[in-house]
């Protein structure tokens, strides 16, 4: 039973990081000013950038462990593709 408790916090924190996300995002659209940013936008955007980057972090690790295993576990015979 323990097992299936990860799943559901998993599920629930990415939820509740998208509702989050989503608040910023009206918030920042309903405060634009054209000739600077305001502290909404701001929020927006390090919010925003923190979220994405685990996400891409393990998107470049699969990648190149890929890349690796293709290339016989020798990472430098990838680069002289």
């Amino acid at each position: 039973m323990a097992r299936l408790k990860v799943p559901k916090v998993r599920s629930f924190l990415e939820y509740a990081n998208f509702v989050i996300l989503f608040v910023l995002y009206v918030l920042a659209v309903e405060g634009i000013e054209e000739d600077r940013l305001n502290a909404k936008e701001l929020a927006f955007i390090i919010y925003a950038l923190g979220a994405m980057f685990p996400r891409r972090v393990e998107a470049v690790a699969a990648d190149d462990s890929l890349l690796a295993r293709q290339a016989g576990d020798d990472p430098r015979a990838w680069l002289e593709r």
